[in-house]
């Protein structure tokens, strides 16, 4: 299915509840995830159908989340004001746009001029917000994030599951943690992408087992890590945290958000343009 400007657009569900349809199609790719996740936790392998299925699942759970979201708003708020800076940039073409609009007939000249200064002046003063509908940035980066599916499917595939029951892996508001390999606590996203060749993504399925991809080859394998390791995945996750941090208590989420100072730094987008 693709996402086009029909995303609003209504549809009932089982229970006669209104939703729409990126909702029905979030959910439909969710369920059938569900099962595929089950199947690793207990060790077991895949075929070719349900792996794309949590591929899928993957791709659009790196864009369906608040720091994407934000950051594709943020890049065409940017964009925007590019945009008009470079529209807006001479008092005389703003003039003349002024003098031709219907609106201004009977106004003299000096004071068209007057206003074209004072629009000039505002936009190229960037001093103002640019407001980007939020269900729009997600339409967007759910669009383009699904487009990931087919890479991500084709990747090696690590199930990497816990040697104790006393240690969890922890999630948080935006799972999919991207880095390079043999650099997993820091540099994430600095000339790194999905389809860069020694990308390690990460993924945590349940608390008891995380899904760890990098190179090309479809091939899918289960593993035991330590409870460093464990660790290190988990300060992983803390590191990509946004907003949530969820984990099986709050001693551990207590725990992961210190050490990597949650909160002690401002938000920045993502994506932006040069």
């Amino acid at each position: 299915m693709r996402l086009g400007d029909n995303r609003c657009k209504g549809q009932v569900d089982e229970q006669g509840r209104q939703r729409s349809e990126l909702e029905a199609f979030l959910s439909e790719v969710e369920s059938k995830a569900k099962p595929v996740i089950e199947k690793l936790r207990g060790g077991h392998s895949l075929d070719d159908g349900e792996r794309m299925d949590l591929a899928s699942f993957i791709a659009l759970g790196s864009g369906r989340t608040p720091d994407m979201v934000e950051s594709v708003q943020a890049m065409n708020g940017q964009l925007v004001k590019r945009l008009g800076r470079a529209m807006f940039s001479d008092e005389r073409s703003v003039l003349d746009t002024l003098m031709r609009d219907e609106d201004k007939v009977g106004r003299s000249r000096d004071e068209l001029l007057e206003e074209a200064r004072r629009v000039v002046q505002f936009i190229q003063s960037d001093a103002y917000e640019v407001n980007t509908d939020q269900q729009w940035a997600l339409q967007m980066a759910v669009s383009t994030s699904a487009e990931l599916a087919p890479i991500l499917a084709e990747r090696d595939w690590f199930v990497l599951h816990r040697d104790n029951p006393k240690k969890s892996f922890v999630t948080c508001d935006a799972p999919v943690a991207l880095t390079r390999a043999g650099r997993v606590a820091q540099g994430m996203y600095r000339g790194v992408g999905f389809a860069t060749p020694d990308a390690l993504m990460v993924f945590p399925l349940t608390q008891s087992c995380v899904l760890a991809m990098q190179d090309f080859g479809g091939s899918l394998q289960h593993a035991t890590i330590d409870t460093a390791k464990v660790r290190d995945t988990n300060l992983l996750m803390a590191s990509r945290c946004q907003r949530f941090l969820i984990g099986r208590d709050s001693k551990l989420v207590e725990s992961l958000a210190g050490e990597v100072q949650l909160g002690t730094s401002a938000w920045k987008p993502r994506m932006s343009i040069h």
